[in-house]
């Protein structure tokens, strides 16, 4: 395994590692993360979540035969790594250390066996739901003013309980925000598929608006370190907008890549590019843009940030749940990330 002295920093109580983990380290820090959300990674997700750790040269299978050799020193069990690795393969699940286990294809933190049959239901799920947002973004693509539209949280890496939601993050053209939300939220309302009030489970969350000229996620991390957003950003799944979602991720490598050794893109749920549709966006774009497009968006900026402030105002929200500004609209009831930061500790149960 790789070691490496880790640089740190304060993180309340905690310390945090910004080099290159050791290969055990990134993989129990990784699956820890996901067992937060009931998700049980196989090998190639393992490798391609993996925090920290050396993804180029990474093979699970060393973890294997390090397993097998701390087994030997402490049981006897085999007399070479090989033979402790066929022990090990004839026993499955059959535990590596005392902290994971395989199970199935799955690998999973001890004692949290059943979370691979409840991945294997929800998977069922993200693909009734899958199929639906691809359905609805197609024609999303007509929509003025709209650059790339992506699912984000569960959803993303297939793992939405029945009672989840479809979450969008929307990127807007610059000095368009307010009215690319208008029209993305007028549209989805009235075909009866956004999320509000109580109708939540398999409809659409407008929570996250950027414009194009603030592509650069890194001042609304937590201090220090963001275990949640960088995540976020890692498993984003664009529907449309591909070259602008490239340059979200460009314009996020510099802080992005304190936490993963590679940064990767995902293109397999794009949709099929609809050249009519981009015409009647660009058609709507002209008209509005030489006609009302000016006034208008500075009307709906002076009315819809108002009247968030005031909804923020009464139920005490502050910085990080809700962002409110000319290039940034963030709307979250409770921003979860400083919890998940907590369970991810205790999970891998070291100091970070």
């Amino acid at each position: 395994m790789n070691s490496k002295t880790s640089k740190k920093h304060d993180f309340g109580n905690e310390k945090i590692r910004t080099k290159t983990l050791n290969d055990y380290d990134a993989i129990m820090a990784t699956i820890a993360y996901f067992d937060i959300f009931d998700f049980p990674l196989k090998e190639n997700e393992l490798k391609k979540y993996l925090y920290r750790g050396n993804s180029t040269n990474f093979c699970f299978k060393n973890l294997i035969k390090i397993a097998g050799d701390e087994k030997i020193k402490k049981t006897g069990i085999g007399k070479t790594s090989a033979e402790t690795q066929q022990f090990f393969v004839k026993n499955s699940p059959g535990i590596i250390d005392k902290s994971i286990k395989f199970c199935d294809e799955y690998i999973v933190l001890n004692n949290r066996e059943s979370i691979v049959q409840l991945r294997k239901e929800r998977e069922k799920r993200a693909r009734k739901l899958w199929k639906k947002t691809r359905r609805y973004a197609y024609y999303m693509q007509c929509l003025p003013f709209i650059q790339m539209v992506a699912v984000c949280n569960n959803l993303s890496y297939d793992n939405p309980s029945e009672k989840s939601d479809i979450d969008l993050f929307v990127i807007c053209k610059k000095n368009r925000l307010y009215l690319g939300r208008t029209f993305l939220t007028f549209w989805l309302h009235v075909f009866g598929a956004r999320r509000h009030h109580s109708k939540i489970s398999g409809r659409f969350c407008l929570s996250f608006f950027i414009s194009e000229d603030h592509l650069n996620l890194e001042n609304i991390m937590l201090k220090n370190h963001d275990i949640y957003l960088a995540y976020w950003l890692k498993t984003l799944k664009p529907l449309f907008g591909k070259k602008t979602y490239i340059q979200l991720m460009k314009k996020n490598e510099h802080w992005h890549k304190k936490y993963f050794s590679e940064q990767s893109f995902h293109f397999d749920r794009l949709i099929p590019h609809g050249a009519f549709l981009k015409i009647v966006q660009t058609c709507q774009e002209w008209i509005l843009n030489i006609t009302i497009a000016p006034l208008l968006e500075k009307w709906l900026k002076h009315w819809q940030q108002n009247r968030a402030l005031k909804k923020a105002r009464n139920l005490n929200q502050t910085f990080p749940n809700v962002i409110i500004t000319d290039t940034m609209l963030k709307f979250h009831d409770k921003d979860t990330r400083k919890k998940i930061q907590k369970l991810w500790i205790q999970r891998w149960k070291k100091p970070l």
